[in-house]
């Protein structure tokens, strides 16, 4: 996975002089490092796309499995999507 984000130069200036965080990526900021690369602005050329795209292309299936596992082991055990609905529904229907 590679992060590309471009836009006009006053958008971009705006947003960083806004929105404070270390990453842009939602990856990156959960694991709380860079785990996919991001290319922002000028570094993102068709020729650094592909040459980091490469990279990945060319990982053994050993270290693609371990990719991700800094941001596997902040995000727990499956189903919370199911536990933040029970949740809400609890929430909302109140008690009876």
């Amino acid at each position: 996975q590679v992060v590309c984000y471009k836009t006009g130069s006053l958008t971009f200036w705006l947003a960083k002089q806004l929105i404070r965080v270390p990453f842009i990526s939602l990856v990156n900021l959960i694991a709380g490092q860079e785990l996919v690369k991001e290319l922002i602005q000028q570094e993102c050329t068709p020729k650094v796309i592909q040459s980091e795209l490469q990279k990945l292309e060319n990982m053994d299936a050993t270290a693609r499995n371990d990719f991700y596992a800094p941001l596997h082991s902040k995000m727990g055990q499956p189903g919370s999507a199911d536990k933040v609905a029970g949740a809400l529904l609890s929430w909302l229907n109140g008690p009876k």
